[in-house]
C-alpha cells in the first residue's frame, strides 16, 4: 500500500492577491484553514515559499516545506518539495490548492479513493458550475470530459457552450484537488510547459498535452465551493461560512 501526502502549495507573490494565503477569513488566515480542512491520518505538509508561512505553519502545529526557488505551477512548487523527501514512485501525492477553503476532508478521501483505485491515473476533482456568472468568469476552469470519465480538455472559456446561448447548467468547474504518483509528478515536473498550458494557464493540461496519462475525473456533484482569486472573493467565504 503507498503513503499517501497531501500537501498544500502557497506562495505569497499572486499577481491579483498578493500575500494571498495570509488574508484572514473570520479572523483565520486561509492557508490555517485550508490545513485544518486536510487534517487527518495521512501525512501534511504546506509547501511555501516564505518564512512567514513557515513561521504561521509551525506555530500552528503544523509541517511545511521551504522552497525559495521561481516555480511555474503549485505542481511544480510539490515536485521540488517531493525531491527534498525519500519517497517510493508509487506513494500518492494529493495536491490541494492553498485558496480553497471551503474544501473538507471527504472530497480529498474521494480522490484518495479514485486514486488507488486507478494507480495509472492523475485524479482531478470536479465540481457543478452554480450561476452563469461561473460559467463565463475567467478565474473559473471549466472541464469536460469523456463517458468514462476521463479529461477532455480544460479552459477558461465558457466550455461546452455554442453559438445560441451560454447555458451553465450541467456544466463543471475544475475543484483543485489532484492526485497522482511520485512517478507521475516527475514526469509532469520534467516535461515542458506546451502552448495550450501556457495559453490556458491551467497545469493540469500538460499531463494530456505530452501524452503523460489520463486524467480521471471525481465528480463532488453541486455544492457551494468557492476558490479565492480576489480580495472580494474573501467576504463571499465569510458569508457561506456564517449562513452554514
Amino acid at each position: 500500500m503507498p503513503d499517501i501526502y497531501i500537501m498544500i502549495p502557497a506562495r505569497m507573490e499572486s499577481s491579483r492577491f498578493p500575500n494571498k494565503p495570509i488574508a484572514k477569513i473570520n479572523n483565520r488566515e486561509m492557508i490555517l484553514r485550508v490545513l485544518d480542512k486536510c487534517k487527518s491520518e495521512y501525512n501534511l505538509f504546506a509547501i511555501v515559499n516564505s518564512e512567514i508561512l513557515v513561521e504561521l505553519a509551525s506555530k500552528n502545529g503544523y509541517k511545511s516545506i521551504l522552497i525559495n526557488d521561481i516555480c511555474a505551477t503549485g505542481t511544480d512548487r510539490i515536485a521540488k518539495a517531493v525531491n527534498l523527501l525519500s519517497l517510493n514512485e508509487d506513494d500518492i501525492i494529493i495536491n490541494v490548492q492553498g485558496d480553497e477553503p471551503l474544501i473538507n476532508l471527504s472530497m480529498i478521501e474521494k480522490v484518495i479513493e479514485e486514486k488507488i483505485k486507478s494507480p495509472d491515473k492523475v485524479i482531478n476533482a470536479v465540481s457543478r458550475i452554480n450561476s452563469r456568472e461561473e460559467f463565463i468568469s475567467r478565474n473559473v476552469i471549466k472541464m469536460v470530459f469523456s463517458q468514462n470519465s476521463n479529461l477532455l480538455f480544460a479552459s477558461r472559456s465558457p466550455i461546452p457552450s455554442n453559438k445560441k446561448d451560454l447555458n451553465f447548467e450541467g456544466k463543471f468547474k475544475q475543484t483543485c484537488i489532484y492526485g497522482f504518483s511520485v512517478k507521475e509528478l516527475n514526469k509532469f515536473t520534467t516535461s515542458k510547459r506546451g502552448p495550450l498550458e501556457k495559453s490556458e494557464d491551467i497545469e493540469i493540461l500538460r499531463f494530456l498535452e505530452n501524452n503523460l496519462c489520463d486524467v480521471s475525473i471525481v465528480n463532488l456533484g453541486k455544492n457551494n465551493l468557492h476558490a479565492v482569486d480576489n480580495p472580494e472573493d474573501i467576504k463571499i467565504i465569510e458569508n457561506i461560512l456564517n449562513e452554514r
